[in-house]
């Protein structure tokens, strides 16, 4: 009897071994649910709670276990099931990482277990040396059959234990494309889309294709490897390898630009990338591998002396564009002046131009000469005031020779020079140059003094739709252009002080004042409602600094709305005192997409569009 009571107690023993759990979450944002374990469908469908008794951000758990092999997961938070909420720690790609879902792993034996107290999300006790990055996901559901947008579009991958519901995107600007930002440490990672959570549709890549991550293994999912930068991954149609709902094969295209001499490192980015802003780089050759279809891009000048530039690589740089509305704006119908290119599978193309021209260099031989017929003279300052006032220099015939003074722009103050050159046969300068102006409105006429001679003026106003506006005769050349509530003005050797007369109201949303030399200074008479905003850069990523300059002291507010009119962020709100004031807007908390900013003085309201682009 006292052998049989003796075995039944080494029985009993062996079955009741105490294991500790440690998790380091120092690095984690614990909320009000607590962090939890997790080991296998077997047991409780909310996890084991962890607690932190002595404040020291390591949660800890212990727990009777029976001698065998587990795997588990640390979760940041509780939830009811496997299949809600989110909060699951990735392994991916990591050592200790065991299984088709990248689980942890221990052995239990006989004796008491306490394990290493390990960072949350990494197989190291040293949670300082985890990275972890902003990834953006982006599928196209525009042609997806059976697809019910009240189901809702989820993320489902190793990044989250593939559960379910827990990660659902969005589609701020209806136009199909669902994206999700979400921050995961350095690693290798598989996922998929699906529709009403693992109840609908599945959207994975065809087994075996180009963008099946793993083609050797039974699963057809996406995947990536993480290291180093923020990602933003391509647009890809549900279920397909592409954005189209075809894999439409690949070309290799070179870049060669030139006015970039200055720049220590050059990047590529655009619809090709994703535009992660690391598509083509000075360290490949600016050469890049790219699916067959079309293209936009921009060129970054980056400055390498900002610390830790490659963490903000839009920030960091320097953006060229096309010229808005210019032979070389890719979509000359939308807001955006992007580059662009079309490319064949197989094709081999080299894509050159004079960074933010649409020149192939940046040299010009023929100063002035805007219509290229060997000199210049009245039709060149025509010509040049023609694109100035429509805004489209950089698409004329000669495009580089109308950048008179040599400031990469073209307004009034290359048509003065250039008018001053063929007028008086002399490019310099006249004596009486005046040095100061000022502005005046009164009774429907819009006149300037100055205490020398005035070159020119150009002046862009908004007003209603009923506005009216006669430009003086006593000038060398005067003449406007109106788009629907935008006009830009421009007067050219002026012989009297009128510039024009108007009925209606207007804000003067800049002005250049110009002599024959340079452009100077300009008082501008007191208008309620009236001041100029400005962001760059735009598109940015994910900051952009707001210029807003106030000639009068007044109450102002300063806002950002999302595209549906939501108010994101307020800048500013308050009594200001007439000055320039620069907002800086930091978006890395925002998805990409298009966002206003909207300025409100003295009541009078007035808008801005601006691209977030991640």
């Amino acid at each position: 009897m006292t052998r049989l009571l003796n075995l039944f107690i080494l029985v009993s023993m062996a079955f009741s071994t105490n294991v500790t759990f440690n998790v380091d979450m120092s690095q984690e944002d614990v909320g009000l649910e607590y962090p939890t374990l997790w080991m296998g469908y077997f047991y409780p469908d909310a996890g084991f709670a962890m607690t932190d008794s002595d404040g020291d951000n390591v949660w800890s758990i212990t727990l009777d276990l029976d001698p065998g092999t587990y795997t588990y997961k640390f979760r940041n938070g509780a939830w009811t099931e496997w299949n809600t909420g989110s909060g699951w720690e990735s392994l991916l790609g990591q050592d200790c990482a065991v299984g088709q879902y990248s689980d942890r792993e221990v052995i239990v034996g006989s004796a008491n277990l306490v394990l290493e107290t390990v960072c949350f999300g990494s197989c190291n006790s040293d949670c300082l040396t985890i990275n972890s990055y902003d990834v953006t996901f982006n599928v196209d559901m525009a042609n997806v059959d059976g697809f019910d947008p009240s189901d809702g579009v989820f993320l489902n991958g190793t990044l989250n234990g593939w559960c379910g519901v827990c990660n659902p995107m969005s589609d701020d600007n209806g136009d199909n494309i669902y994206s999700l930002t979400i921050n995961l440490a350095e690693g290798e990672y598989e996922y998929i889309y699906t529709t009403n959570g693992w109840d609908g549709l599945t959207g994975g890549p065809p087994l075996g294709s180009s963008c099946d991550y793993l083609p050797g293994d039974e699963f057809a999912n996406y995947g990536f490897n993480l290291s180093g930068q923020n990602l933003n991954l391509p647009v890809t149609a549900f279920g397909e390898c592409d954005g189209d709902g075809g894999d439409t094969g690949s070309g290799t295209v070179s870049f060669n630009f030139d006015g970039l001499d200055e720049c220590s490192f050059v990047s590529v980015s655009g619809t090709f990338d994703g535009w992660s802003g690391w598509g083509a780089t000075t360290d490949t050759g600016l050469q890049a591998q790219v699916s067959a279809g079309e293209h936009e891009f921009q060129i970054l000048c980056v400055d390498t002396n900002i610390p830790e530039w490659y963490n903000d690589i839009w920030g960091s740089s320097t953006i060229y564009t096309a010229p808005l509305g210019s032979s070389c704006d890719f979509n000359i119908g939308d807001e955006y002046n992007n580059y662009g290119f079309s490319i064949s599978d197989g094709e081999q193309k080299t894509v050159s131009f004079c960074a933010g021209a649409c020149t192939e260099t940046c040299e010009c031989p023929s100063l002035g000469d805007i219509n290229a017929d060997g000199g210049f003279n009245v039709l060149d300052i025509v010509a040049l005031a023609n694109c100035v006032l429509s805004n489209n220099c950089a698409d004329a015939e000669n495009s580089c020779a109308a950048d008179m003074n040599g400031d990469g722009g073209y307004n009034v103050l290359d048509i003065v020079a250039l008018a001053n050159c063929v007028l008086s046969n002399n490019c310099g300068g006249r004596v009486d140059d005046a040095s100061y102006s000022k502005l005046i409105i009164d009774n429907g006429i819009a006149s300037i003094e100055a205490d020398g001679f005035i070159g020119g003026v150009q002046m862009t106003i908004i007003h209603d739709l009923d506005f009216q506006i006669e430009m003086t005769q006593e000038a060398l050349l005067a003449d406007y252009v109106t788009n629907n509530n935008e006009t830009r003005i421009l007067v050219i050797n002026p012989n009297g002080n009128n510039l024009f007369a108007f009925s209606g109201d207007f804000h003067i949303q800049d002005i250049i004042v110009a002599n024959t030399q340079y452009q100077i200074s300009v008082d501008l008479p007191i208008s309620r409602g009236f001041a100029i905003i400005d962001a760059y850069p735009n598109p940015f990523n994910p900051l952009t600094n707001i210029i807003l300059t106030l000639p009068y002291s007044a109450e102002v507010k300063v806002e950002i709305h999302d595209i549906l009119g939501k108010l994101v962020q307020s800048l500013a709100s308050g009594y200001m005192e007439s000055n320039t004031y620069t907002f800086k807007w930091n978006a890395s908390d925002f998805s990409s997409g298009v966002y206003f900013i909207n300025t409100e003085i003295d009541n009078s309201i007035s808008q801005q569009k601006i691209m977030l682009l991640k």
